[in-house]
């Protein structure tokens, strides 16, 4: 049986300036996460291609501990980046407007 679906909002930038003075996030990933975290991008105010180096990273560590990644309210910023490198397919975007 899976684990229902927690929601982790993300909050401020996630640019470059904003990531080298805080580092790329690292969630912890305690015995009895659930199967499927979702990150919600709603609150966040600017980003850049770093933002979505992070998602990237993030959906590394997830992948580690067989936890699926779910992304909502992406800023349309990281849709096109993702569109643009190619990478999309390594990640599931919903758009800003998008409810999941």
């Amino acid at each position: 049986m899976s684990n229902v679906a927690a929601q982790l909002a993300l909050k401020g930038d996630l640019t470059f300036q904003s990531l080298e003075q805080t580092g790329v996030p690292s969630l912890t990933w305690p015995q009895g996460t659930p199967d499927v975290l979702e990150l919600n991008f709603e609150q966040v105010t600017q980003t850049d291609s770093a933002g979505l180096a992070c998602l990237l990273e993030l959906t590394r560590q997830a992948k580690q501990h067989n936890i699926k990644l779910k992304f909502i309210h992406v800023p349309s910023t990281l849709i096109s980046l993702a569109n643009i490198y190619g990478i999309t397919p390594l990640l599931d975007l919903s758009p800003r407007s998008q409810e999941v």
